[in-house]
């Protein structure tokens, strides 16, 4: 049987470029954090949101595949074998 309805997780993987000024990942609590400075430009009262921050079940930041599928997708692959219906989905960002 399923265990949970939904499993909200983020795939880091190290780059050169990562925006590590504006994105703050905190693996212990699942929390990430984004900031985009306000743009001087809006003018001298500026009511930009400048701050999200996102709570995760979990972060992977440089991890095998083998590790994803074991968290991600085990167990609804088993409980798809067992008659349940199940659904992955996956959104990535590449340049």
């Amino acid at each position: 049987m399923v265990k949970t309805l939904v499993k909200v997780v983020v795939r880091t993987r190290p780059t050169v470029e990562f925006a590590s000024k504006n994105i703050e990942i905190d693996d212990a609590t699942g929390k990430i954090s984004v900031t985009i400075p306000k743009s001087p430009d809006k003018g001298y009262v500026n009511n930009q949101q400048d701050n999200w921050t996102f709570h995760l079940d979990k972060i992977f930041q440089n991890v095998s595949q083998e590790v994803i599928f074991d968290y991600c997708t085990k167990d609804i692959i088993n409980s798809f074998l067992e008659g349940y219906s199940g659904f992955v989905s996956q959104f990535f960002h590449a340049k």
